[in-house]
């Protein structure tokens, strides 16, 4: 199952396992009942750790990462638009001038009723 490498540790692994007893209404068999203890372990933790489950520290982790990783991507996105607007600022400005010429301002209405 190599739990170790997927960060978890020992007290998240009996939290588990004891959270999966109770939601299952399974009763612990005691020690001296057990055959196999070593195998009723594994039993248990195959029960109530997924194969693929990251522990929740690494699994936060792992989101934290993803979180940095857009939010670096979004930013790099802003900056090239930022230095495109940049690259294209005398075109704006030539545009608006000849926007402000062709259209001049409008006198304000005068107030019919004081």
């Amino acid at each position: 199952m190599q739990l170790v490498e997927r960060g978890w540790t020992v007290q998240q692994i009996v939290d588990r396992i004891d959270d999966h007893v109770r939601g299952a209404g399974i009763r612990i068999a005691d020690p001296d009942d057990q055959r196999d203890p070593l195998g009723y372990l594994a039993w248990m933790l195959r029960a109530a750790v997924p194969a693929d489950e990251l522990a929740p520290f690494e699994r936060v982790a792992q989101e934290r990462r993803e979180r940095m990783a857009r939010a670096a991507a979004q930013s790099a996105a802003e900056a090239a638009r930022r230095a495109q607007i940049d690259a294209e600022q005398d075109a704006i400005e030539a545009t608006l001038a000849a926007m402000r010429a062709q259209f001049p301002r409008l006198p304000k209405p005068q107030r019919l009723f004081v």
